[in-house]
């Protein structure tokens, strides 16, 4: 329960963080701990997926949709924050919060040249993160630190989410979103 205060009492996001921070969370109209956090980590079901159907296009849209209908739950009319590393959860979420009028935001990615968003960089998995400007991990931060200050959360695998959970303004409002009923 204290765990939000003393992490914010001992961690700052350096400036340029601390700015986008800033600028999300007033382009997506959201107050800290007025919100509820959604994350889906695509990734980590990949890599652990022991059947294939697990990480088809179809599986990663429900998967996503499944973190937002949970987190809906935890505080229902509530806008909801949705973070993933899969650009088909993504747009999946887009699209759904679209057909049933839902208040779900996510975070804007600056598209390249050829209109694709960047690539999804996990920290613990980029071989090349010494040779990248720190500016390339922002987004990981980002969504790391703006899940962290919702109110509560919807996670599923991995830890990425549930250590954001223990930012939030209420760390005991948790789903977790990849479990059975």
């Amino acid at each position: 329960p204290i765990y939000h205060d003393i992490f914010h009492a001992m961690f700052l996001p350096s400036p340029p963080v601390a700015k986008i921070i800033e600028h999300t969370l007033h382009q997506m109209n959201l107050t800290p701990g007025q919100y509820v956090a959604a994350h889906h980590r695509a990734g980590l079901e990949v890599k652990k997926a022991r059947n294939k159907h697990k990480h088809t296009p179809e599986a990663l849209r429900t998967a996503g949709i499944n973190a937002v209908n949970c987190a809906s739950h935890l505080a229902p009319e509530t806008p909801i924050f949705f973070a993933t590393d899969s650009q088909v959860s993504l747009q999946a979420v887009r699209e759904y919060a679209v057909q049933h009028n839902r208040s779900i935001v996510t975070l804007e990615q600056p598209l390249d040249a050829n209109g694709n968003p960047p690539p999804n960089l996990h920290i613990e998995k980029a071989e090349d993160w010494q040779s990248r400007p720190p500016s390339d991990f922002y987004p990981t931060f980002v969504d790391f630190l703006v899940m962290g200050s919702g109110r509560c959360m919807s996670y599923g695998g991995g830890g990425f989410g549930k250590f954001a959970s223990m930012l939030s303004y209420n760390s005991s409002c948790i789903i977790d979103h990849s479990k059975k009923g």
